[in-house]
């Protein structure tokens, strides 16, 4: 089982490292390795574990990247990441590449168009899953390595089905509707020979002719493990520090995979089988996808290096060790900060460099704050303007009120005017016709005219008396 999502703060690793580079930034950190006077780069110990020196086989920095992006398109004034190209809702940002916002029905990708065709290798992947709702979630993201160099989209976390070749799934949505054999979020390796139809769930009957041509994940004997990748932005210990490293090493035929989360030392061995035919001419990419539920899919970094002789143990954990001390000290932006010896004879130089680095941080921090005041004037001109609408708006309401009121009594009170007289003309016709008719009842029947007038006069009054009150 992964560790607790959110130790103690004061034992983390991330936060001695942040402690550390601050101390660095103070000129209070030292170092004593290698000779003295020699400067040493920030965050890159230069021993491994147990004392012995570090031997790691240099990345491939064509299939590699790592925040800060700092990389911007002249003409469309958005960053990229270089040798790289994203695709879909895939946005770069200066801290992260965000495959898919928490949006419904985003698919995002980004992919390398250079091939890998080592036959040792490994990727560091740090990445970070996060959103608000903490109990419905999705969908995931994957890694692939498939001998198509073109993403063509699909319903597999954003890329088409039956790929040839791997895809590592973090995959954070359970369907409550169908029976899973394991608990998510749930991390697996499926491999496929480009025929097969993904089957996220292992619902097919054993004995079904149909199940042969499906591709699920976990089905295989050590292809998968549950791993608490995903971290949920209510909680009031959230930190964008959160993420989550996943080191897949491929040697000889075999791909083993292990996770941990940033907040913790520990490493846990998640994937170990036999996958025949990766040290062939394949592409990388990474892709994600959210359907009716949304996450953040954020990539952080990405490290491929190769070799050219079978890899072993300790070339795993250097490589670890200098990875994720070099992405911590790029992430803050801290690679070209020195640590001065006490025996440094050109220490005054490298304190004039610390000097720089400070100015260059307030620099920083004062464009920052002008962005932020820039920001908030915007939005204190957007509540303006939009007071002034509402207060137009009302106005506009409230003339209208008036006018169908107006237009009411208007329309109904000539209306009835109307009908009065055309009531009064008819009733008027039919006495001179009866007159005409019955010689000496005249007087009888013009009383009876009188009467009616009277009756007809009082409703109009009645009603002029209605209208004043439910309107006026």
């Amino acid at each position: 089982m992964p560790t607790p999502l959110f130790p103690a703060p004061g034992r983390t690793a991330a936060w001695r490292r942040l402690c550390y580079a601050s101390l660095v930034m103070a000129g209070l950190a030292t170092s004593t390795a290698g000779e003295a006077g020699v400067p040493v780069r920030i965050g890159v110990p230069p021993m491994a574990a147990g004392g012995a020196e570090l031997d790691v086989v240099v990345g491939e920095p064509r299939l590699s990247f790592s925040a800060l992006f700092g990389s911007v398109n002249t003409y469309t004034g958005e960053r990229y990441v270089d040798h790289w190209e994203a695709g879909g809702a895939a946005m770069v940002h200066e801290n992260f590449v965000r495959l898919t916002s928490d949006a419904q029905g985003h698919r995002g990708w980004i992919t390398n168009p250079l091939p890998v065709t080592a036959k040792s290798w490994s990727v560091l992947l740090k990445f970070r899953v996060s959103g608000q709702d903490s109990q419905l979630y999705g969908d995931g993201m994957a890694l692939w390595l498939v001998q198509n160099s073109n993403h063509d989209e699909g319903n597999v976390f954003g890329r088409e089905d039956r790929w040839n070749g791997l895809g590592v799934f973090f995959d954070t949505f359970q369907n409550l509707d169908k029976a899973h054999h394991h608990k998510h979020p749930y991390v697996s390796a499926v491999l496929n020979d480009g025929t097969k139809h993904y089957e996220p769930q292992d619902d097919l009957p054993v004995h079904t002719p149909s199940r042969a041509q499906h591709v699920i994940p976990g089905r295989t004997e050590g292809s998968g493990c549950s791993f608490d990748f995903r971290f949920s932005e209510a909680r009031d210990d959230f930190s964008v520090l959160n993420g989550t490293w996943a080191h897949l090493v491929y040697d000889e035929g075999r791909l083993k995979i292990a996770l941990r989360q940033t907040s913790s030392d520990r490493w846990v061995e998640c994937i170990d089988l036999d996958a025949p035919g990766l040290e062939n001419e394949h592409y990388l990419g990474l892709s994600a996808a959210t359907g009716d539920l949304v996450d953040n899919h954020d990539v952080l970094s990405f490290s491929v290096n190769t070799w050219d002789r079978p890899i072993t143990k300790n070339d795993i954990e250097n490589l670890r060790t200098k990875t994720l001390a070099d992405v911590e000290s790029r992430a803050l932006g801290l690679e070209s900060a020195n640590v001065v010896s006490p025996n440094d004879e050109n220490h005054l130089k490298v304190i004039e460099e610390q000097a720089a680095e400070l100015l260059r941080l307030r620099t920083t921090v004062a464009v920052l704050q002008h962005r932020i005041e820039y920001e908030l004037s915007a939005v204190r001109k957007g509540l303006q303007h939009a007071k002034q609408q509402a207060e137009h708006g009302a106005e506009k309401l409230e003339r209208l009120q008036s006018e169908v009121i107006a237009g009411l009594s208007s329309g109904l009170g000539y209306q009835m005017d109307r009908r009065l007289e055309d009531v009064t003309e008819g009733v008027k016709d039919q006495l001179e016709r009866f007159e005409k008719n019955a010689g000496g009842l005249s007087l009888s029947w013009w009383f009876l005219f009188v009467c009616i007038l009277a009756a007809f006069g009082h409703a109009h009054y009645r009603y002029n008396k209605i209208m004043k009150t439910h309107f006026l």
